[in-house]
């Protein structure tokens, strides 16, 4: 749920800005553990993983088969 990303505003708002693209919160990825990041989507439907670092799954739909199937994101910086 994206209300899980309540008060990182800053933290989408920021990589958004260094990637051009606005990414907007759409829910947690691993809620509930360690290692939990920040799940974003894109104006052109790209999945990202927000946390001290961006990195993407790809786009929708494939982005979605990737979280699926338990692919690591491919890291943007």
């Amino acid at each position: 749920m994206p209300t899980e990303c309540s008060g990182e505003a800053d933290r989408f708002i920021e990589w958004g800005m260094h990637i051009g693209r606005d990414i907007a919160p759409i829910g947690e990825l691993a809620s509930g553990t360690c290692a939990c990041s920040f799940l974003g989507i894109d104006e052109q439907a790209e999945i990202y993983v927000v946390v001290d670092v961006l990195a993407t799954f790809g786009q929708m739909p494939q982005a979605l088969d990737h979280l699926v199937l338990g692919y690591m994101p491919r890291d943007i910086t």
